[in-house]
């Protein structure tokens, strides 16, 4: 059943897309259209790539974006908020799809489902508030360029990774509910993730997920928790990106959003397909030759 319902959701953000570019060659002409596809249409497969990156593996879509728009010329602000527009539409329909996936495994759904709502709800809090004293109070004080702060957190994101992967116990039982230690990493963690990710649109859920997995949590249920909270973190930024920055690039966006919801339905299987250790050694690996080579 969760496969056609992952159909019917490709389906759907297939059918959008297609929807709009008819009202856009009815509106502006197809040579409007042809001039867009041109000049912007290759965003279209890196916010299929990113999301698929994104939410098979935990790690923001930032983690491709950031790179790829600093590289073809963006400001570190129109990359910044760029990124963070996409991520929203990528991000959330990797939780959906994540989400549908779990509560079609009845039995697994229940078993987790408790630690699941105090995971979620306790991280996104945390790191709403770490974005709002961000945008609000610090980012005025932050005079560190933002490549090399994605780049040195990244290097550092990788090896923990790759580290907790390859050291972790391997034939430990995997845990199944909040414990109070837990809660109390997760709420100063998660509150530093959300400042990170309103200054380089990545952090949160790497943080997460490289928090989680050392907890000894199955890794399907980080990888689920790392992208809801990221996807509830990128919403939370979004705003002031739109407002007050107003650094959008939204002739990216309309090619890229809606490859972020395909990616963000596709990532799932890849994980699924993939199994635990492969997603943590391609997670750990891609972030850090991404920080090594940005």
């Amino acid at each position: 059943m969760n496969e056609y319902r992952g159909a019917f959701l490709l389906t759907v953000a297939a059918s959008c897309f297609l929807i709009a570019i008819a009202l856009f060659i009815q509106i502006n002409g197809s040579q409007w259209l042809f001039d867009m596809i041109s000049g912007f249409g290759h965003f279209f497969f890196l916010g299929l790539g990113g999301a698929i990156i994104a939410n098979s593996t935990g790690a923001g879509g930032g983690i491709v974006f950031i790179p790829a728009f600093s590289s073809l010329g963006l400001s570190s602000s129109e990359a910044l908020s760029t990124s963070i527009i996409i991520q929203c539409f990528g991000m959330t329909a990797g939780t959906i799809s994540w989400f549908i996936s779990f509560k079609n495994r009845n039995t697994i759904f229940q078993r987790y489902r408790s630690f699941l709502i105090s995971a979620i709800l306790t991280a996104s809090l945390s790191s709403i508030a770490g974005v709002m004293l961000s945008q609000l109070w610090l980012r005025s004080e932050i005079n560190i360029p933002m490549l090399t702060v994605f780049s040195v957190l990244s290097i550092f994101f990788g090896l923990t990774l790759l580290f907790s992967n390859l050291y972790s116990g391997q034939k430990t039982f995997p845990k199944t509910s909040m414990t109070p230690s837990d809660y109390f990493l997760i709420i100063p963690i998660c509150f530093a993730g959300g400042i990170i990710t309103s200054i380089i649109s990545i952090g949160v859920g790497e943080i997460l997920l490289v928090l989680l997995f050392l907890r000894k949590y199955p890794m399907h249920v980080a990888i689920f928790v790392a992208i809801s909270v990221s996807a509830i973190t990128v919403i939370s930024c979004a705003p002031y990106q739109m407002a007050i920055e107003q650094t959008v690039v939204w002739d990216i966006v309309a090619f890229a959003a809606p490859a972020a919801i395909a990616g963000g339905i596709i990532g799932r299987y890849l994980a699924l397909l993939l199994g635990a250790s492969r997603v943590k050694i391609f997670c750990a690996l891609w972030v850090l030759m991404t920080g090594i080579f940005i």
